[in-house]
């Protein structure tokens, strides 16, 4: 909330407000008496000039990239992604990688090629003013390429294919 006082969304709501009306246990419940439940479409419009390149709206962090859903519950929705949102994955991931290759590794032994992981980075996109565009897994794919070898049992090559379906029979 501090973080985002000062943006379109932050005014909208009172941030600064809430800010200084907080006591503890009270700042959520005024959070969320003041912020109404919403949806995906609530945002559409605001996300949309977020892809042209307008700044401040709904975080005040410079934006990165864009998430793209798996579109389980209708169409893929884009879901804007800064430095600080992409740092809990990598947190995440940085744990998991080093315990499995010291899994893989125990006593300096080789124990197997590692895990076997059915998916595909997929396509990037770029929005009009430049960002990547593509899913959250497909971007953190190719963050680690280096790694691939050393954790998963395909080889390289197969999980940069954009056909889903040919990257899961390679596998």
């Amino acid at each position: 909330v501090e973080k985002n006082q000062h943006t379109e969304f932050g005014r909208r709501y009172q941030f600064s407000a809430l800010l200084k009306n907080s006591h503890n246990s009270q700042s959520i419940e005024a959070y969320k008496s003041t912020v109404p439940l919403s949806s995906y479409q609530d945002y559409e419009a605001e996300i949309e000039r977020m892809k042209q390149g307008e700044q401040n709206i709904l975080v005040a962090e410079p934006l990165i990239s864009f998430t793209a859903t798996s579109g389980t519950t209708g169409s893929a929705k884009l879901v804007p992604r800064t430095r600080t949102h992409q740092r809990i994955p990598t947190i995440i991931a940085g744990l998991m990688n080093p315990a499995t290759a010291s899994d893989r590794w125990l006593k300096g032994v080789p124990r197997g090629k590692g895990i076997c992981l059915l998916t595909c980075a997929g396509t990037i996109g770029h929005t009009q003013a430049g960002m990547t565009i593509g899913e959250h897994s497909a971007m953190g794919m190719r963050r680690i390429a280096g790694m691939i070898p050393h954790l998963w049992c395909s080889p390289t090559e197969v999980f940069f294919l954009e056909d889903i379906s040919t990257a899961r029979y390679l596998h």
